[in-house]
This record gives structure tokens, C-alpha cells and sequence, in this order.
């Protein structure tokens, strides 16, 4: 993909605004090119609304089919699309910086349209970061990008909501019961993570045996000392 060196619009986000915008300008005869982080147009709303592998109509709702309209129309208009583009800097000459394809550079526009979108702001729980718990903007990027969504029961909090202590318990279960049979030494033995178990009371037995065994071969010389792995 070739990036020009000046443009007469540049518009930074594929979401729903900056489709719109991209779009209407190149249909007015201005050149333009629409700089996006994600490797395909529609932003968070939209996300993936060109090239999801869902077929039902009815998972997402008709607000999000259509965000496919916007992206056709968008691919119609004549704008540069440039995908998987990071915008760091933006000048008061409208010099954009950007890096695309791991190289650096400069674009000039006349215009420049900031359309950077929707952002998911988490509010932190305890548990959060444990196995199994993800954010719903989370969900839904595994949804509409890879048709897939978690197993099992699925639990939604949302704020100023609350459960009942069988609930939480219900829900702390599984990954207590994970954590318990993982944490067994065996675990992970069993699956070769480790070089095997020493029974504590033959551990220097153990260590004799390895501090003879490297005596068997010449001890080369050294410039660092001693660390653990």
C-alpha cells in the first residue's frame, strides 16, 4: 500500500463517525484517507460488521448490520483506507505522524478529522483479573470478530446490580476447583512443566549427586556469579 504524502482530508478512526466522514468528503472529489488501528473498518460499534463470520441477523440486531451499509458505501466512495495504522502526532501544521507496517512517517493534510470513537472504561472489581472474567466490550470483540462467545454459564454484573451469595459461590466454584487441582505439584509434573519432584528428605541426596555429576567434566572459567533459574 502506497501512503501519499499530503491529502486533502485525512480522518483518523473507521468507526461509524469516521466512515461518514471519509466517505462524504471523497464523494465531494477531496482526496482522502482514513487512518485505523483495527485491521478491518467499524470501529467498536461496528466492529467487524464487513467480514464477521456470523450469519444470524438476529445475534447482533439490526443496528449493527447496519454498520455493513456504511462500510460499503465507504469502499465505494474512492477514500485510502490504510488498516493496522497507529496516529501518534498530529501538528498544528496538520502533519500527522504515523506508523504503518513498522515504519515511520510524516503526512500532510488541509483537513484532518478526529473520529477515534467509542472507548470501553472498565470499572475494577475484585476477581476481575482472575480466569474466566472479561469485560463485555471484551465479549463482544470475541463475538462479532470470531462469531465465538464463552462457555457455559455466563454471568453479566453491571453497575448498581448485585447477587445473591449462593450466586457468587456458584460462580467462584469452577475456578476454585481449577485452582486446586492445578496447584498439585503433579499438575504440573505430570505435564512436564517441571523436571520431576524431590521427596524433601532426600533433597541433598539429590544436590550431592548433581554437584558430582558436574565434577565430571572440566569447570570452564567464569565471569558471572552465581543465579537461580
Amino acid at each position: 500500500m502506497t501512503i501519499r504524502d499530503a491529502y486533502d482530508v485525512a480522518v483518523v478512526g473507521a468507526g461509524p463517525a469516521g466512515l461518514a466522514a471519509a466517505t462524504l468528503a471523497a464523494r465531494a472529489g477531496l482526496a482522502t484517507v482514513l487512518f485505523d488501528e483495527q485491521p478491518a473498518a467499524g470501529g467498536q460499534i461496528y466492529r467487524a460488521a464487513g467480514i464477521t463470520p456470523l450469519r444470524a441477523g438476529s445475534v447482533l440486531g439490526d443496528d449493527y448490520w447496519r454498520g455493513r451499509g456504511l462500510i460499503e458505501a465507504f469502499a465505494a466512495s474512492g477514500a485510502q483506507h490504510v488498516p493496522g495504522a497507529t496516529v501518534w502526532s498530529l501538528s498544528r501544521e496538520r502533519e500527522i505522524g504515523v506508523t504503518h507496517g513498522g515504519a515511520a512517517r510524516i503526512v500532510r493534510a488541509t483537513r484532518v478529522i478526529l473520529a477515534t470513537g467509542a472507548i470501553e472504561r472498565p470499572f475494577p472489581i475484585p476477581g476481575w483479573t482472575m480466569p474466566g472474567v472479561m469485560t463485555v466490550g471484551a465479549a463482544q470483540i470475541l463475538l462479532k470478530t470470531a462469531g465465538l462467545k464463552p462457555d457455559g454459564k455466563v454471568w453479566i454484573e453491571r453497575k448498581g446490580g448485585s447477587w445473591s451469595p449462593e450466586e457468587e459461590a456458584s460462580f467462584k466454584r469452577p475456578t476454585i476447583e481449577m485452582f486446586e487441582r492445578q496447584s498439585h505439584p503433579l499438575y504440573a509434573s505430570a505435564r512436564l512443566w517441571d523436571d520431576g519432584i524431590i521427596d524433601p528428605r532426600r533433597s541433598r541426596e539429590a544436590l550431592a549427586l548433581s554437584l558430582s555429576a558436574t565434577l565430571n567434566a572440566p569447570i570452564p572459567p567464569t565471569r558471572f556469579g552465581l543465579f537461580r533459574m
